[in-house]
């Protein structure tokens, strides 16, 4: 199947299955193409609310943070990160 990319731009290990979903839209990402698009917005809004929304994650990269402080500032963004979660639920509740 052609589809037209820029071959300079590397195909993640999950571009077939992108494709096998009925990716319709990809944009350059981190070096990497990332499906965008399967869908209509709406259809997929309505999938991600009601059903699961998918997306290939391979255009993410891993990082290691090493060093003194390393465990602290881990701990930090996970603090923050969890009262973030936290506070966007409550307020999906409305409370």
């Amino acid at each position: 199947m052609s589809h037209g990319l820029n071959p300079r731009i590397r195909k993640s290990p999950y571009f077939a299955s992108s494709l096998k979903y009925d990716a319709t839209e990809f944009h350059p990402y981190n070096g990497m193409w990332m499906p965008v698009g399967y869908d209509t917005p709406v259809n997929e809004y309505w999938n991600t609310i009601e059903r699961a929304g998918l997306w290939d994650v391979a255009v993410q990269r891993c990082v290691e943070i090493a060093g003194p402080d390393a465990e602290a500032f881990t701990n930090l963004l996970k603090q923050l990160f969890t009262s973030r979660c936290e506070r966007l639920y409550r307020k999906s509740q409305g409370l």
